[in-house]
């Protein structure tokens, strides 16, 4: 029973192990194949990379922004607070 049992998991691992391999080396003129080395692909991951980059970037901004004005900062949180504070009271009835 135990060997049984050893069987079904090294052929489950083999076949993990084989799963592995054709995803990263795909046969020719296969659905996977045509997907790995698509240019829509390639274009989408530039085009991901690069809102990425922007991303980033844009925190950076926001960073360097709030670093210089800190209390321009403190002063719209304390006026987004009693902006939300009047909307619950008196909007929200």
């Amino acid at each position: 029973m135990f060997n049984d049992f050893k069987e079904k998991i090294e052929l489950i691992k083999y076949n993990i192990k084989l799963l592995k391999y054709h995803l990263k080396e795909p046969d020719p003129g296969t659905l996977w194949y045509s997907w790995l080395y698509s240019r829509y692909r390639f274009l989408g991951k530039v085009w991901l990379y690069f809102i990425g980059v922007l991303f980033i970037f844009f925190l950076f901004i926001i960073y360097r922004f709030i670093k210089q004005h800190e209390s321009l900062v403190v002063f719209i949180y304390i006026y987004w607070f009693f902006l939300s504070l009047f909307y619950i009271e008196f909007i929200r009835v």
